[in-house]
Protein backbone atom coordinates (compact mmCIF):
# COMPACT_ATOMS: atom_id res chain seq x y z
CA UNK A 1 0.00 0.00 0.00
CA UNK A 2 1.23 3.60 -0.74
CA UNK A 3 -1.39 6.21 0.98
CA UNK A 4 1.05 9.09 1.10
CA UNK A 5 2.29 10.03 -1.66
CA UNK A 6 4.69 12.59 -1.11
CA UNK A 7 5.59 15.42 1.20
CA UNK A 8 5.58 19.03 0.87
CA UNK A 9 8.60 20.97 0.74
CA UNK A 10 6.36 23.64 2.73
CA UNK A 11 3.62 23.98 4.67
CA UNK A 12 5.08 22.15 7.29
CA UNK A 13 5.98 19.54 5.24
CA UNK A 14 2.63 18.47 5.04
CA UNK A 15 1.51 14.82 3.06
CA UNK A 16 0.10 14.69 0.00
CA UNK A 17 -2.39 11.51 0.55
CA UNK A 18 -2.69 9.39 -2.68
CA UNK A 19 -6.32 8.96 -1.89
CA UNK A 20 -7.14 12.73 -2.65
CA UNK A 21 -5.05 12.59 -5.47
CA UNK A 22 -6.75 10.01 -7.16
CA UNK A 23 -9.82 11.14 -6.23
CA UNK A 24 -9.48 14.63 -8.19
CA UNK A 25 -7.96 12.86 -10.97
CA UNK A 26 -11.34 10.77 -10.92
CA UNK A 27 -13.05 13.81 -11.14
CA UNK A 28 -10.99 15.85 -13.58
CA UNK A 29 -11.76 12.41 -16.02
CA UNK A 30 -15.22 12.60 -15.55
CA UNK A 31 -15.11 16.41 -15.93
CA UNK A 32 -13.19 15.68 -19.43
CA UNK A 33 -15.80 13.19 -19.96
CA UNK A 34 -18.77 15.33 -19.82
CA UNK A 35 -17.67 18.52 -21.28
CA UNK A 36 -16.68 16.30 -24.36
CA UNK A 37 -20.02 14.86 -24.61
CA UNK A 38 -21.75 18.21 -24.22
CA UNK A 39 -19.50 19.86 -27.18
CA UNK A 40 -20.17 16.58 -29.67
CA UNK A 41 -23.94 17.65 -28.59
CA UNK A 42 -23.68 20.90 -30.26
CA UNK A 43 -23.89 22.32 -26.19
CA UNK A 44 -27.65 21.27 -27.28
CA UNK A 45 -29.65 21.74 -24.37
CA UNK A 46 -26.43 21.62 -21.41
CA UNK A 47 -23.06 23.58 -22.32
CA UNK A 48 -20.24 23.41 -21.62
CA UNK A 49 -20.25 26.34 -18.94
CA UNK A 50 -23.02 24.47 -17.24
CA UNK A 51 -20.97 21.34 -17.05
CA UNK A 52 -18.08 23.12 -15.77
CA UNK A 53 -20.52 24.65 -12.69
CA UNK A 54 -22.64 22.01 -12.03
CA UNK A 55 -19.62 19.88 -11.33
CA UNK A 56 -17.99 22.03 -8.23
CA UNK A 57 -21.72 21.91 -6.73
CA UNK A 58 -21.33 17.88 -7.68
CA UNK A 59 -18.32 17.06 -6.12
CA UNK A 60 -18.79 19.20 -2.79
CA UNK A 61 -22.07 17.44 -2.33
CA UNK A 62 -20.94 13.80 -3.56
CA UNK A 63 -18.12 14.18 -0.88
CA UNK A 64 -20.40 15.50 1.86
CA UNK A 65 -23.20 13.17 1.12
CA UNK A 66 -20.44 10.03 0.94
CA UNK A 67 -18.88 10.97 4.27
CA UNK A 68 -22.14 11.81 6.34
CA UNK A 69 -23.98 8.87 5.47
CA UNK A 70 -20.70 6.62 6.56
CA UNK A 71 -20.16 8.92 9.51
CA UNK A 72 -23.99 8.76 10.33
CA UNK A 73 -24.66 5.11 9.79
CA UNK A 74 -21.46 3.38 11.53
CA UNK A 75 -22.68 0.24 12.04
CA UNK A 76 -20.36 0.33 15.35
CA UNK A 77 -22.10 3.61 16.49
CA UNK A 78 -19.18 5.32 16.92
CA UNK A 79 -18.62 8.88 17.78
CA UNK A 80 -16.34 10.60 15.76
CA UNK A 81 -14.96 14.17 16.37
CA UNK A 82 -15.08 16.93 13.63
CA UNK A 83 -11.44 15.74 12.53
CA UNK A 84 -12.39 12.37 12.48
CA UNK A 85 -15.86 13.02 10.38
CA UNK A 86 -14.23 15.15 7.72
CA UNK A 87 -10.68 13.02 7.37
CA UNK A 88 -12.01 11.04 4.27
CA UNK A 89 -8.34 10.66 3.35
CA UNK A 90 -8.26 7.89 6.20
CA UNK A 91 -11.41 5.90 4.35
CA UNK A 92 -15.05 6.23 5.04
CA UNK A 93 -17.34 7.12 2.52
CA UNK A 94 -20.45 5.07 0.91
CA UNK A 95 -21.67 4.73 -2.08
CA UNK A 96 -25.19 5.62 -1.74
CA UNK A 97 -24.64 8.52 0.45
CA UNK A 98 -22.57 10.04 -2.93
CA UNK A 99 -25.68 9.01 -4.94
CA UNK A 100 -27.89 10.89 -2.87
CA UNK A 101 -25.80 13.93 -2.19
CA UNK A 102 -24.90 14.36 -6.03
CA UNK A 103 -28.73 13.97 -7.34
CA UNK A 104 -29.40 16.46 -4.94
CA UNK A 105 -27.11 19.24 -5.86
CA UNK A 106 -27.59 18.38 -9.39
CA UNK A 107 -31.71 18.81 -9.23
CA UNK A 108 -31.21 21.87 -7.04
CA UNK A 109 -28.67 23.41 -9.48
CA UNK A 110 -31.05 22.80 -12.90
CA UNK A 111 -33.91 24.27 -10.98
CA UNK A 112 -31.88 27.29 -10.37
CA UNK A 113 -30.96 27.22 -13.92
CA UNK A 114 -33.90 26.60 -15.00
CA UNK A 115 -32.08 23.85 -16.65
CA UNK A 116 -33.78 20.60 -18.18
CA UNK A 117 -33.04 17.80 -15.26
CA UNK A 118 -32.99 14.60 -17.33
CA UNK A 119 -30.35 15.61 -19.82
CA UNK A 120 -28.21 17.17 -17.33
CA UNK A 121 -28.12 13.51 -15.61
CA UNK A 122 -27.92 11.61 -19.04
CA UNK A 123 -24.21 13.57 -19.12
CA UNK A 124 -22.94 13.30 -15.94
CA UNK A 125 -23.95 9.85 -14.93
CA UNK A 126 -22.09 7.70 -17.30
CA UNK A 127 -19.27 10.26 -16.72
CA UNK A 128 -18.73 10.05 -13.12
CA UNK A 129 -18.53 6.13 -13.52
CA UNK A 130 -14.78 6.96 -14.81
CA UNK A 131 -14.31 8.99 -11.43
CA UNK A 132 -15.97 5.90 -9.58
CA UNK A 133 -13.06 3.80 -11.32
CA UNK A 134 -10.43 6.16 -10.20
CA UNK A 135 -11.48 6.63 -6.42
CA UNK A 136 -11.40 2.81 -6.29
CA UNK A 137 -8.14 2.58 -7.36
CA UNK A 138 -7.55 5.28 -4.00
CA UNK A 139 -9.04 2.56 -1.93
CA UNK A 140 -6.39 0.17 -2.83
CA UNK A 141 -3.55 2.68 -2.51
CA UNK A 142 -4.86 3.57 1.08
CA UNK A 143 -5.66 -0.34 2.04
CA UNK A 144 -8.95 0.20 2.74
CA UNK A 145 -12.57 -1.06 1.49
CA UNK A 146 -10.40 -4.37 0.31
CA UNK A 147 -12.56 -7.79 0.26
CA UNK A 148 -12.41 -10.89 2.66
CA UNK A 149 -9.77 -13.84 3.05
CA UNK A 150 -9.00 -15.73 -1.07
CA UNK A 151 -6.35 -18.47 -1.95
CA UNK A 152 -6.14 -17.13 -5.09
CA UNK A 153 -2.97 -15.83 -6.80
CA UNK A 154 -3.73 -12.06 -6.96
CA UNK A 155 -4.86 -12.13 -3.07
CA UNK A 156 -3.31 -8.85 -0.89
CA UNK A 157 -1.98 -8.79 2.26
CA UNK A 158 -3.68 -5.38 3.50
CA UNK A 159 -1.75 -3.30 6.54
CA UNK A 160 -4.10 -3.93 9.85
CA UNK A 161 -2.17 -1.25 12.35
CA UNK A 162 0.76 -1.15 14.08
CA UNK A 163 1.26 -4.03 17.23
CA UNK A 164 4.86 -3.32 19.46
CA UNK A 165 6.19 -1.39 16.77
CA UNK A 166 5.85 -3.47 13.77
CA UNK A 167 3.16 -3.32 11.34
CA UNK A 168 0.53 -6.12 11.21
CA UNK A 169 -0.83 -7.44 7.62
CA UNK A 170 -3.94 -9.11 6.92
CA UNK A 171 -4.14 -12.77 5.35
CA UNK A 172 -4.23 -12.29 1.78
CA UNK A 173 -7.55 -11.31 0.56
CA UNK A 174 -9.57 -10.16 -2.42
CA UNK A 175 -8.44 -6.72 -3.84
CA UNK A 176 -12.32 -5.87 -4.11
CA UNK A 177 -10.98 -2.32 -4.79
CA UNK A 178 -9.65 -3.04 -8.08
CA UNK A 179 -12.37 -5.72 -9.11
CA UNK A 180 -14.78 -2.58 -8.91
CA UNK A 181 -12.86 -0.29 -10.92
CA UNK A 182 -12.33 -3.19 -13.62
CA UNK A 183 -16.08 -3.45 -13.37
CA UNK A 184 -16.92 -0.07 -13.67
CA UNK A 185 -14.68 0.37 -16.44
CA UNK A 186 -16.75 -1.63 -18.32
CA UNK A 187 -19.98 -0.11 -17.24
CA UNK A 188 -18.60 3.16 -18.65
CA UNK A 189 -17.77 1.38 -22.13
CA UNK A 190 -21.05 -0.08 -22.19
CA UNK A 191 -22.91 3.02 -21.63
CA UNK A 192 -20.88 5.28 -24.24
CA UNK A 193 -21.82 3.08 -26.50
CA UNK A 194 -25.13 3.49 -26.11
CA UNK A 195 -24.81 7.45 -25.40
CA UNK A 196 -23.98 7.35 -29.13
CA UNK A 197 -27.28 6.03 -30.61
CA UNK A 198 -29.64 8.74 -31.80
CA UNK A 199 -33.01 9.39 -30.79
CA UNK A 200 -33.06 7.90 -27.01
CA UNK A 201 -35.19 9.52 -25.00
CA UNK A 202 -34.14 11.98 -21.90
CA UNK A 203 -33.65 9.46 -18.58
CA UNK A 204 -32.91 6.53 -20.95
CA UNK A 205 -29.02 6.92 -19.72
CA UNK A 206 -29.25 7.67 -16.24
CA UNK A 207 -31.46 4.78 -15.75
CA UNK A 208 -29.25 1.92 -17.55
CA UNK A 209 -26.65 4.02 -15.41
CA UNK A 210 -29.13 3.13 -11.71
CA UNK A 211 -29.26 -0.27 -13.22
CA UNK A 212 -25.80 -0.65 -13.83
CA UNK A 213 -23.96 0.24 -10.76
CA UNK A 214 -26.08 -1.00 -8.52
CA UNK A 215 -25.32 -4.33 -10.34
CA UNK A 216 -21.59 -3.17 -9.45
CA UNK A 217 -21.95 -2.35 -5.66
CA UNK A 218 -24.13 -5.78 -5.13
CA UNK A 219 -21.91 -7.72 -6.72
CA UNK A 220 -18.54 -5.79 -4.60
CA UNK A 221 -20.61 -6.81 -1.55
CA UNK A 222 -20.35 -10.55 -1.85
CA UNK A 223 -16.42 -10.04 -1.67
CA UNK A 224 -16.40 -7.11 1.17
CA UNK A 225 -14.54 -7.98 4.21
CA UNK A 226 -16.73 -8.41 7.39
CA UNK A 227 -19.75 -8.44 5.15
CA UNK A 228 -21.68 -10.42 7.51
CA UNK A 229 -21.23 -8.12 10.21
CA UNK A 230 -23.87 -5.88 8.19
CA UNK A 231 -26.26 -7.89 7.11
CA UNK A 232 -29.93 -6.87 7.77
CA UNK A 233 -31.41 -9.10 10.46
CA UNK A 234 -33.14 -11.82 9.04
CA UNK A 235 -32.22 -11.87 5.86
CA UNK A 236 -28.96 -12.67 3.76
CA UNK A 237 -28.16 -9.71 2.22
CA UNK A 238 -26.44 -6.48 3.58
CA UNK A 239 -27.53 -2.83 3.93
CA UNK A 240 -25.63 -1.66 0.81
CA UNK A 241 -27.01 -4.92 -1.50
CA UNK A 242 -30.76 -4.17 -0.22
CA UNK A 243 -30.25 -0.25 -1.08
CA UNK A 244 -28.71 -1.57 -4.05
CA UNK A 245 -31.98 -3.95 -5.12
CA UNK A 246 -34.22 -0.91 -4.41
CA UNK A 247 -31.97 1.06 -7.05
CA UNK A 248 -31.63 -1.33 -9.57
CA UNK A 249 -35.82 -2.11 -9.27
CA UNK A 250 -36.33 1.98 -9.53
CA UNK A 251 -33.98 2.09 -12.42
CA UNK A 252 -35.66 -0.50 -14.07
CA UNK A 253 -39.31 0.60 -13.70
CA UNK A 254 -38.52 4.53 -14.65
CA UNK A 255 -36.47 3.09 -18.11
CA UNK A 256 -39.92 0.98 -18.75
CA UNK A 257 -41.65 4.29 -17.62
CA UNK A 258 -39.64 6.57 -19.83
CA UNK A 259 -39.99 4.28 -22.98
CA UNK A 260 -43.73 4.30 -22.80
CA UNK A 261 -43.89 7.57 -22.34
CA UNK A 262 -41.70 8.25 -25.38
CA UNK A 263 -43.59 5.70 -27.87
CA UNK A 264 -46.93 7.73 -26.43
CA UNK A 265 -45.86 10.85 -27.15
CA UNK A 266 -45.17 10.29 -31.10
CA UNK A 267 -47.29 11.59 -33.88
CA UNK A 268 -49.12 8.26 -35.31
CA UNK A 269 -46.87 7.88 -38.82
CA UNK A 270 -50.13 6.96 -40.66
CA UNK A 271 -51.69 9.57 -42.84
CA UNK A 272 -55.33 9.50 -41.52
CA UNK A 273 -56.11 8.57 -45.44
CA UNK A 274 -53.99 5.55 -45.24
CA UNK A 275 -55.94 4.03 -42.24
CA UNK A 276 -58.02 1.00 -42.96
Amino acid sequence: MHPDLFKLPFLGGRVVHTYGVLLLIGFLLSLWRAVTVARRNGEKPITTQDVLDVSVCLLLAGIVGARLAFVLLDPHLRLYTIAEAVAIWNGGITFDGALIGGLLAIVAFCKLRRLPILPMLDLLGPASVIGYAVGRIGCFFNGCCYGGPTNLPWGVKFPEGIVDGLQVYSVPCHPAQLYSTVMSLLLFGLLALRQKKKGLPSGDLFCWYLIGTSVERFIMELFRRGVTSDMVRGTPLTTAQWFCVALGLAGAAWLVAIHRHARASKPDATPAGDAI
